[in-house]
Order: structure tokens, then sequence, then C-alpha cells
């Protein structure tokens, strides 16, 4: 019949339409069209491997192609997983691209899905040559080599078993801040480079696996040298030994020795905190001052100058006797204002001032309120008084005179 004809032509329509349209399927499947892989991302890294992961593409017998391109535009192979992660051995310090396929397990021209790229990054080697450059008394500059690859580096300071990360920075050079004069024995400083890509940071994880200086070969600009003090006097030389605090950081002293009308007598390194020796010391007050310094790449840094310490020699005194009398004269010293004149029955102690002159001459006549005895003998010394300001100096008293 003419109806049943028509049937059957509609039915061998059906069936070559939803053919064509499984061959359509398949062939968007098999030229990877119909779904994307999401979620990619790096979690990872080391000096030489880069480890990523994504999420998982829903689906039976698949598994994932992993390539990797230099210019994000020609991809080829590199890896593939059966899970949705995949550590991937390669150095990443110069523009590195990775996506994931996911494919099917019996067919890698079965692509199912295909990932967006993205860039990765490895970690960069240490930096080289990190050196100290210049510091003040509370901060250091330091300065490295670039290393390959990084975008930024970390500054670290490690103290008593913990790391800080006190700063970062793009340049090759840094200053740490914030030692207040002070740097402890266990205090390191680190320099860790960094590379940053699509929000993803490699880098070392732990202090010791970064270049640092050690406290050794950190230096701070010293502090103001402390406790200058002339420690012997030897008169009959014409010479005087001093010493002071050793600061915490040092290399080396300075010293400058002037008159008291402020002209330098002599300058000139020192390698010893005590037992420095002048030379040629003259009867006149003098004002001593040291600093110290370190050396930093090739470079001296001083600290502050002490205060001055100001000293003289005793002067050297005569006696003569006239009856009960006793004519005490000595020599001058330049820069005094006055002297002091003190006598003792002993030569151990038990001294008492008998005048403060301009002079230099007085004649002892009693000693305690008591005429003198000529048969004892009297010990006797001269201070000679400098005042600067508000303050006064002596000469140091050491020796005693006296007449048998």
């Amino acid at each position: 019949m003419k109806g049943e004809g028509n049937m059957k032509i509609s039915k061998k329509i059906s069936v070559i339409t939803l053919a064509a349209l499984f061959s359509l399927l398949f062939a968007m499947t098999a030229f990877g069209a119909t779904g994307k892989v999401t979620g990619l991302k790096q979690e990872k890294a080391s000096t030489n491997t880069v480890s990523i992961a994504w999420d998982n593409y829903l689906g039976t017998n698949v598994k994932y192609i992993i390539e990797t391109s230099y210019d994000n535009q020609t991809f080829k192979r590199t890896d593939s997983s059966y899970s949705a992660s995949d550590l991937l051995y390669v150095k990443a310090l110069k523009p590195v691209y990775v996506r994931v396929k996911a494919v099917s397990t019996t067919s890698e021209n079965t692509v199912y899905a295909i990932s967006d790229s993205i860039q990765v990054a490895s970690v960069p080697a240490d930096v080289k040559d990190l050196r100290q450059t210049t510091a003040t008394t509370s901060s250091i500059t330091i300065s490295w080599t670039a290393s390959e690859g990084a975008t930024s580096y970390e500054i670290v300071r490690f103290v008593n078993n913990n790391e800080y990360v006190v700063g970062s920075t793009t340049s090759t050079t840094y200053t740490v801040d914030g030692f207040n004069n002070k740097l402890k024995n266990d205090t390191y400083v680190g320099v860790r480079p960094v590379r940053t890509v699509n929000g993803f940071s490699a880098k070392t994880t732990g202090f010791y696996n970064t270049e640092y200086l050690s406290p050794y070969k950190i230096n701070l600009v010293p502090e103001k040298v402390q406790g200058l003090a002339i420690t012997n006097y030897y008169n009959s030389l014409k010479e005087v030994t001093f010493g002071f605090t050793q600061p915490e950081y040092h290399d080396g002293y300075v010293y400058e020795l002037y008159t008291y009308k402020k002209k330098k007598v002599s300058s000139g390194n020192l390698s010893s905190i005590s037992y420095n020796t002048l030379k040629n010391i003259k009867n006149q007050f003098y004002k001593l001052r040291v600093r110290a310094y370190v050396t930093i790449d090739n470079k001296n840094y001083y600290g502050a100058w002490s205060d001055y310490t100001v000293f003289a020699l005793q002067p050297k005194v005569g006696l003569k006797k006239s009856g009960k009398k006793l004519k005490i004269t000595w020599k001058k010293v330049s820069g005094a204002k006055n002297y002091t004149v003190y006598m003792s029955t002993s030569k151990t102690g038990g001294y008492k001032k008998l005048t403060t002159t301009k002079k230099r001459a007085y004649t002892a006549k009693k000693f305690k309120k008591k005429k003198l005895n000529k048969k004892k003998t009297y010990y006797v010394y001269v201070v000679a008084n400098r005042k600067e300001g508000k303050k006064t100096y002596k000469s140091k008293a050491v020796n005693c005179y006296y007449l048998y």
C-alpha cells in the first residue's frame, strides 16, 4: 500500500539522522572540543621539579597527558598520569607553560578535554657572592649576585633557631636595620631567591638551605669607646700607658693625642685595648681620645670618639730644710691653673693638704697645726690642677719626695 511505503521511508530517514548525529558527537569528542580540564595549578617546586594538580575530569577510562611549551603556542607531550596530579622534571627558570589533556585510556587521540595553560616556576639557585658592603651602629647593607630566574629576594634573619623574614626586594642589595647597637652571636642574615609566576612562589624552605652571613661575618659600626684611662705613669721615662673597654665590634683602634692648647701631638693605630704606650711626655697637660673601627668590603667604618681623658705627669719636687722649715719647690706643668701641696709623716698614707697655690714654691712650717720637727721625716708630693669648664683635672700622684 501507498501509506506503508511512506512509513518505511520516514523510518529510514530517522535512522540515517541518528547515525549522522552520533558520528558528529564522536568527531567532536575525538578532536577534544567537548570539555575543559579545570583547576590546574602549581603546588610545589624544587630546583628541577614542578608539582601540579587539577580537578578530576568526570568519566570512565580517563587518563591525563601533561604537555609543556616554552612559547605558550607549541606544546609537546612531557608526561602522563592516571591521577589528578603530577611531578614534572623540568627546570622552569624561564617561561615554561603547562597544560593537561583528559584522554581515553585506550587511545590518546581520543581527547575529552583540555585545560587552559599556566606558567610554572622552579626554585632558583642560591645567590652568589653574598657580602656586607656598609654598616651603621644599628644596620647593615648587604649585596649579592643575581640568581637566574629570581623575580625577588626574601631577606631573612635567623635568631635563636627562629627564622624571621624582615623584607623583600627585587634589587640585589638591601639594608637590614633594627640591630640597636648589638648583634648577638646567634644572629644570621640570609638571602632567599624567589621566582613567582601565576600566583605561586617557588623558593627553598629552611634557613640553612639559603645563602647566609654568619655572625662572624657581620659587623656594625662600633659604639663609642668607654673606660679610656691612663693606667701607668713612668715619670722618669717620660711615658704613660693607657687602656679602655673593648667594644663589641672592632677590627682595630686609632688614637689622637693633643696638648691642652688643642695642638695635635701624635696619632696612630692601636691593636690592643691595654698597655698602649705614649712616649716623650713633657711637663704639660694632654688630652687623649680613642675610637674603634671595623673593616667592611675593604673600607674602614669608624665609631664615635671616646670622651677625652686629660692627664699630666706629676711635677718633680725639690726639698730644702731650714731649721724647722721645709722649703718645697716643683717644676712647672704647662696648662695648670694652680698646684696643691700634700704632706705626711708616712710614705704610704696619711697625706694632708698644705696649700693650693699658683706659685711653684711653698715653705711649710706646720703639719696638722704643729710646728715641724726637724728630727722627723716628712713626705711631700705636688698635684697640678687644670680646670676646663666645670671639670677639674689633676696630675696623677705616683711618687713622694722626702729628705733623710
